[in-house]
């Protein structure tokens, strides 16, 4: 690494900082356990210029269902404390609600994947949300919640979209990780929840059933 470094520092004109503390906005706390990345420095001063900074806190900030409005949408006034706002979700959305902080930690270097599904969760086009996760071990290292493309029919669709995606990502994850001399020698598991699908199932028989 020295020697690398050296190398750099005779090419162009750059500084050693030492350990990193923050990128992009993201803070690395370091721990006998391993590292924790928080974003709490950059919620506080994105609060403070969106003039927020005195408003109370609540559990849930959003609405969970969305009511179908006919209105246009009309632009923002100010779109850069929205995009501010979207950076803040680097880390934020899939965190354990009772932890402030994104772990780090040693452990295994098996990959493995966790996908879900909401059918037609969207009121206004009827199109579902696919969710996945990725973990390398015991760390979480990529994730997504889109909405699907086309609106599935059945919440069988709708899951077997979210498979596909995210076996995409599994994928590409098992090349990276083959080019950084981690190799994954087994399958990788994803894991599906497919109980929504078998409770509705169920009831569909059963209501069908009285009705015989």
């Amino acid at each position: 690494m020295r020697r690398l470094l050296q190398q750099l520092q005779a090419a162009f004109n750059l500084k050693q900082l030492g350990s990193v503390n923050t990128f992009i906005g993201i803070q690395i706390q370091r721990t006998p356990n391993g590292l924790f990345l928080h974003q709490a420095p950059y919620a506080r001063d994105l609060l403070q210029s969106a003039g927020f900074s005195s408003c109370n806190p609540a559990l849930t900030p959003l609405a969970t269902k969305s009511a179908t409005s006919s209105l246009p949408d009309q632009p923002l006034a100010d779109p850069n404390t929205y995009r501010k706002s979207q950076e803040l979700s680097n880390i934020s959305p899939l965190q354990d609600p009772t932890s402030p902080l994104l772990p780090f930690i040693k452990g295994n270097i098996k990959l493995k994947t966790f996908v879900d599904a909401d059918w037609a969760a969207d009121r206004t086009d009827r199109k579902s949300i696919t969710g996945f996760c990725s973990f390398l071990g015991p760390n979480l290292i990529s994730w997504q919640v889109k909405k699907q493309v086309t609106v599935s029919k059945s919440s069988t669709e709708v899951e077997y979209h979210a498979l596909s995606s995210a076996t995409s990502e599994v994928i590409w994850l098992r090349r990276l990780l083959a080019e950084l001399n981690l190799p994954q020698l087994q399958p990788t598991a994803i894991h599906c929840n497919n109980h929504y699908r078998k409770t509705r199932y169920y009831r569909r028989t059963q209501s069908a059933g009285k009705h015989r």
